[in-house]
């Protein structure tokens, strides 16, 4: 029979930790257990109040948060939530309580009104809140209103959330981020406001932000980004008139159901996602857009698309929408550095024959227009060797699949021998194609002299593995 342990014969450390995994009154009621046990709850790195929990119990919520904060004896709290119901919470306590933690050397305050009907200014965020400079993570939840009249000082903030927030004007906005000179990590979802007309983020050290905001009144104009060293970028909602991003140093971008990004932003994006269909609005260059799939081609290839454009993923795309299948083809024909391009839809449900054959022609078509470099292309298999050989094959491009090979096609073995030839990086060719049926000798035997041919080509790359397969 396995020996049974003791749950106080446990790492200190450990027990602590799963003290703070369970309600705060689970934690103080361990007290009773045994003397070892009185002060543990005392030290647990996370205190979380939920007032729902304490709505019929004969110690009110305020007394429980006070006697916590206040007994408190670890060094540094590591995190402080606080959520409020039905129950309104009296304001002047939520401050005292917010500054007894920041004594604590506190890294992480949470912060939820979630009270019903709605209350804008059920608890107001001042200038006198943000004074932590220990303080790591801020998340700021529903029905809080900023009101920050001049910066604050909060120097080693990295994580901000602002979860439908609510702002008494533009410059509290800005006087917010002003006082994180660390920031790195900003969260922002929105939705009805009147108070706000420019949303203006300018955050030197911003490395992550994500938008999400359906606010679509009147008064409220649009985004102003400068963040020069942002990297990730997601927006997955934005119905506001206006968007101006810098951001040069910009790597990934994720962008669904959005009306207006300006493709100047994304000018160094390597890894680019959207999420669209037919019924949304997209626009990636003011020259062109997608409105209602009314498409214009821009005057000059986007600068992304030409030079750092690796991975591409449309989400929702539409297989039988020809104005889509034109804007995947221009993004196929011209991202000169692009690795992996991913289409994604929803499932094809059982008699839909017709679907799954328009996507089947949507797919031939897109793999028969794609052009690896300005001085050739492969249309129509009219093959036209480039003057010099291209950049992607000297330095870059190290998996290659090609579907659907003609195994006696003349054209595709000289486009095949040529990249073989000259792709230095290459380490995976793979050449796939259909079964072959029964009684189908003279074509294996096509199949077996083409492969030995290219098996035999002086390969550009020592460490190339040739794939051979039918799919």
């Amino acid at each position: 029979m396995a020996e049974e342990m003791n749950i106080g014969q446990l790492d200190e450390n450990l027990i602590l930790k799963i003290l703070s995994l369970v309600p705060i009154k689970t934690a103080v009621s361990t007290s009773v257990l045994s003397k070892e046990w009185q002060s543990r709850w005392k030290s647990v790195p996370k205190l979380k109040f939920n007032s729902e929990d304490y709505q019929s119990e004969h110690q009110t919520f305020s007394e429980t948060v006070y006697k916590s904060l206040l007994s408190y004896e670890a060094e540094v709290l590591d995190s402080f939530h606080l959520s409020f119901g039905s129950d309104k919470p009296d304001a002047v306590d939520v401050v005292n309580w917010i500054k007894t933690a920041f004594a604590l050397h506190l890294r992480t305050l949470v912060l939820e009104f979630l009270i019903y009907p709605y209350e804008v200014d059920e608890f107001i965020f001042t200038s006198s809140l943000c004074t932590c400079d220990t303080l790591v993570t801020l998340k700021l939840g529903s029905l809080i209103l900023v009101d920050i009249p001049a910066p604050g000082s909060m120097k080693s903030l990295k994580t901000l959330h602002l979860i439908h927030a609510f702002y008494t004007n533009d410059e509290s906005i800005c006087n917010l981020l002003s006082g994180c000179p660390r920031l790195e990590e900003l969260v922002v979802e929105r939705s009805c406001e009147h108070s706000v007309k420019f949303f203006t983020i300018k955050v030197p050290s911003l490395q992550r932000l994500r938008i999400y905001d359906d606010n679509d009144e009147d008064e409220f104009v649009g985004y102003v980004i400068d963040t020069p060293y942002l990297k990730y970028l997601e927006i997955g909602y934005l119905g506001c008139p206006q968007f101006s991003l810098n951001a040069p140093g910009l790597v990934a971008a994720y962008i669904g159901r959005v009306s207006n990004v300006i493709s100047e932003s994304l000018v160094s994006v390597r890894r680019l996602a959207l999420n669209v269909s037919t019924s949304m609005k997209y626009r990636i260059n003011p020259d062109y857009h997608v409105l209602g799939w009314e498409w214009n081609k821009p005057k000059s290839v986007p600068e992304c698309l030409l030079s750092h454009l690796e991975t591409f993923v449309w989400r929702r795309y539409d297989w039988k929408g020809e104005k889509e299948e034109e804007v995947a083809t221009y993004l196929l024909k011209n991202a000169r550095g692009l690795k992996n391009a991913t289409f994604s839809t929803g499932p094809i449900e059982p008699g839909q024959l017709d679907k799954l054959k328009q996507r089947r022609r949507t797919r031939k078509k897109l793999d028969g227009k794609y052009w690896i470099n300005p001085d050739y292309h492969v249309l129509g298999w009219e093959w036209n060797k480039p003057k010099s050989v291209p950049e992607c094959l000297l330095s870059h491009l190290e998996t290659f699949v090609w579907r659907r090979y003609d195994w006696k096609g003349e054209k595709e073995e000289e486009v095949a021998t040529y990249l073989l030839k000259n792709a230095r990086g290459l380490k995976n060719a793979t050449f796939s194609t259909g079964p072959i049926e029964p009684g189908q000798l003279d074509k294996l035997k096509q199949r077996c002299r083409t492969r030995k041919k290219l098996d035999g080509v002086l390969k550009a790359s020592n460490t190339c593995h040739l794939v051979f397969k039918f799919e």
